[in-house]
């Protein structure tokens, strides 16, 4: 393959739009890498920035071969430009870094590490923030005992495997769905990985249980209905079942309380089991119940939409 004949090991890619504010910091961050950088690739997707960033970007990429650089500029948003990284990507692996996020000098040897596992194709790498020394919020620990990924601030990807499934989804709102492509690698017999070690973000935002609540009702849906319409079936499952635990809940005067037992219990079972016994997982399920509710909100919104563009 030509990337192997061009040596490159890693892209680093960054998806932004004027993020003047902290550029300096996590370029310095990518700057201090150690790593070769004759086996790296550098892609850099502007979304259409209006302050300094397109200056600091150029700047900094005189100091790699510019053979192995790329900036690219249009009206990108943040899935887009994801999909530009991975067109433009060489090598084997792919770490996408966000214009917020400080990595760590070792993260690439550490990153090496975890793909000797032929079968790992998308590594999460979790942030955090100067005055943690661990991940923070309820949200975090959450998914730290599912041990499953939970963003995309900073990831890593075994590159072949991202073009075995196909890259990022567009067309619905609300933003990226790593879920959904974990899913697609997940059906191909790749596997998804959280890892112990952090990179740094800047921009602290909420991470509270609550605050996981008002966006699984308001956001999540969407990606949902995107992660169903690509075959998902686990998704599909999810929303069956609780709507039929809303349904039972809701009419509990008129449905038989075996029915409803049952069904609790088969949700605190498997929630249990996909936490390994810890029962803060359970708060999974509370979110789950508020899911439906979303699902019929955002239909309308896209039926809405769909209605008015006729």
């Amino acid at each position: 393959m030509e990337e192997e004949e061009r040596g490159i090991d890693f892209t680093i890619a960054m998806t932004l739009k004027n993020a003047e504010a902290t550029l300096p910091e996590v370029l310095g961050g990518l700057r201090g890498i150690e790593y070769d950088r004759a086996r790296l690739k550098i892609v850099f997707v502007d979304g259409g920035s209006e302050d300094t960033s397109l200056s600091m970007l150029k700047e900094f990429l005189l100091e790699y071969d510019q053979t192995r650089t790329l900036l690219i500029t249009g009206n990108y948003d943040i899935l887009e430009g994801r999909n530009q990284c991975i067109k433009h990507a060489e090598g084997k692996y792919l770490l996408f870094v966000d214009a917020d996020v400080v990595v760590s000098a070792d993260i690439l040897e550490s990153l090496i590490k975890i793909f000797h596992d032929d079968k790992v194709a998308y590594v999460n790498i979790p942030c955090v923030v100067d005055r943690y020394t661990k991940r923070w919020g309820m949200l975090d620990t959450l998914f730290d005992i599912r041990k499953e990924p939970m963003g995309m601030s900073c990831a890593a990807f075994r590159l072949s495997a991202l073009r075995d499934v196909g890259a990022f989804f567009t067309g619905i709102p609300r933003g990226e769905n790593p879920a959904e492509l974990s899913a697609r690698l997940k059906r191909k017999g790749y596997s998804s990985v959280a890892v112990p070690f952090f990179a740094r973000h800047l921009k602290p935002k909420s991470r509270s249980f609550w605050g996981y609540m008002k966006t699984s009702f308001l956001n999540m849906p969407f990606l949902h209905i995107q992660a169903i319409r690509s075959g998902d079936t686990d998704v599909l499952a999810r929303y069956c079942y609780y709507s039929a635990v809303d349904f039972a809940l809701l009419l509990f005067w008129i449905v038989d309380w075996r029915i409803i037992l049952i069904l609790i219990l088969a949700g605190t079972v498997y929630h249990l089991y996909k936490t390994r016994g810890d029962p803060r997982g359970l708060l999974f399920m509370v979110t789950g119940l508020t899911l439906p509710f979303g699902m019929a909100r955002a239909l309308i919104i896209l039926t809405a939409r769909k209605q008015k563009r006729k």
